[in-house]
């Protein structure tokens, strides 16, 4: 078993986080989800496009006439809404990680961002898209970057004594 000691090891959780960003990065410029339809069959999109997609639909929020093409399903919308939260909540747990007592915020966040991709499978399953490479590395992208911030505590924890 490989023990990661990340405690006080500021260069090896600079390095974790460096490496989910770039990830993260990486996946808007590949394949993200291959689209079903009967005009196009195989029908792929990049990630950026799947980004611009989640965030247009925040506007359904503020002005529902606004909405896209599934203002009128609340059930295709707000799974929707919520996969578009994942990018900026991402964002704002890597500026909270230059301070060190930030690091109950940057738990909470990487909490909300497991439910905003849990809110993207339900999209897919609703609309009949399929994940791809991309999808699969935007997922893995704040998976890397959020390990020093759960891997201390998993190491902090003391192996239970047996009885005498």
């Amino acid at each position: 078993m490989i023990a990661l000691d990340l405690r006080g090891n500021a260069m090896s959780a600079r390095l974790f986080r460096l490496a989910g960003l770039l990830l993260f990065a990486i996946a808007f410029a590949v394949p993200a989800v291959r689209v079903s339809s009967s005009d196009a069959p195989t029908n792929t999109q990049p990630g950026w496009v799947c980004a611009m997609v989640a965030t247009a639909a925040n506007g359904s929020l503020v002005h529902p006439a606004a909405g896209g093409p599934f203002r009128s399903e609340a059930s295709f919308s707000i799974p929707l809404i919520l996969s578009g939260w994942v990018n900026p909540l991402f964002l704002l747990a890597l500026v909270l990680s230059f301070w060190s007592k930030a690091l109950t915020a940057r738990r909470v966040l990487a909490a909300l961002i497991l439910l905003c991709f849990a809110a993207s499978w339900v999209f897919f399953v609703h609309v009949g898209m399929t994940p791809l490479i991309g999808h699969v590395i935007w997922v893995l992208g704040p998976a890397l970057a959020f390990v020093p911030d759960f891997a201390g505590r998993l190491l902090e924890r003391k192996p239970a004594t047996p009885a005498a």
